[in-house]
């Protein structure tokens, strides 16, 4: 045989075993790639992409859900409610009913500055909209103390100095 023939043959044959190598059941090309991720159960899927939170702009939230979603949509929420009203922190803690300073000293830390005064009719827009409007209608009337308005404690100190019980009365203070 010549070298010719032989070069020829053992060509075919090499092809030949490739050819059929490709068929075998533990090639690289039949074999999926496949990820760690595709051997999860549905529980672990979940834990992975972690939770969703929704917040809806535009619409009322109480305090424990603004509490319970991420910063940064606490700060859009607030962002969004700051573009559309002038209103300052007092008018956003009625809405959630908490205290206002609270509330105030909650969202500098978020990064929010107030300045000047929110006007009553922009407040009372702002309220009327997040769903407070009873609130905004009562309040007024209601928060206004009558002049010489008597409170529990200062009947109680007035009634202690007519008697003349003044001998726990007379520490200073």
């Amino acid at each position: 045989m010549t070298d010719e023939a032989y070069i020829f043959k053992q060509d075919v044959r090499d092809k030949a075993i490739t050819a059929r190598s490709s068929h075998k059941v533990g090639s690289s090309r039949r074999r999926k790639c496949s990820f760690a991720s595709d051997r999860l159960t549905k529980k672990e899927w979940e834990k992975l992409n972690g939770p969703i939170h929704t917040v809806t702009p535009g619409e009322p939230m109480t305090w424990e859900a603004f509490k319970a979603v991420p910063d940064t949509l606490q700060t859009k929420y607030i962002e969004g409610i700051l573009e559309k009203y002038k209103v300052g922190p007092n008018a956003i803690a009625r809405m959630f009913g908490i205290s206002g300073t609270y509330c105030g000293n909650y969202l500098r830390s978020l990064g929010f500055t107030f300045s000047g005064h929110a006007t009553p009719s922009e407040t009372a827009r702002f309220l009327r909209d997040y769903g407070k409007a009873e609130e905004v209608e009562s309040k007024p009337a209601a928060d206004k103390k009558k002049h010489g308005a008597r409170t529990p404690f200062a009947d109680l100190l007035r009634r202690l100095f007519a008697r003349g019980d003044r001998g726990k009365t007379e520490r200073a203070f």
